[in-house]
């Protein structure tokens, strides 16, 4: 077969998928944080589950990333992935208090990191990124 006969997307065709794959990533974090809103603040920092799930999406979208591999030879990486992603699912509520607690201070040393290396302009584009930035850097941090 020659190079021809497969499908090359065009240009406008990179950008249409982009779009929709914001949009869906939009309508999520829309939904969660309608979720968000309905539950109540939980006591003390950001709520007790989100510190928790943004963490996980954070190192799942990270790790599916092209520098997953790369992030994964580091020790402090694997250690996120492993208190994070390999949780035990069954917790007190204050042992969850607790573990969303710590969630919420990796969180903040993690976006905190991520944004002052060479790839925090990158980050600073996408819509996610800034969300976790808006919640878990101090004010007037990053800039």
């Amino acid at each position: 077969m020659s190079d021809g006969d497969f499908y090359k997307p065009s240009d406008a065709d990179v950008l249409r998928m982009e779009n929709e794959l914001l949009a869906l990533e939009n309508r999520f974090l829309k939904a969660k944080l309608a979720t968000a809103a309905r539950s109540g603040p939980a006591a003390g920092g950001v709520g007790s589950e989100r510190p928790l799930g943004d963490m996980q999406w954070l190192l799942r979208r990270l790790g599916r990333s092209p520098v997953g591999p790369l992030l994964r030879r580091r020790d402090a990486w694997r250690t996120l992935e492993t208190r994070y992603l390999e949780a035990p699912p069954s917790m007190t509520p204050a042992e969850r208090r607790s573990h969303a607690q710590l969630a919420e201070r990796d969180l903040q040393r993690l976006v905190q990191r991520l944004d002052a290396s060479p790839a925090g302009p990158l980050l600073r584009t996408q819509g996610g990124w800034r969300t976790l930035r808006s919640r878990y850097l101090p004010r007037g941090g990053g800039d």
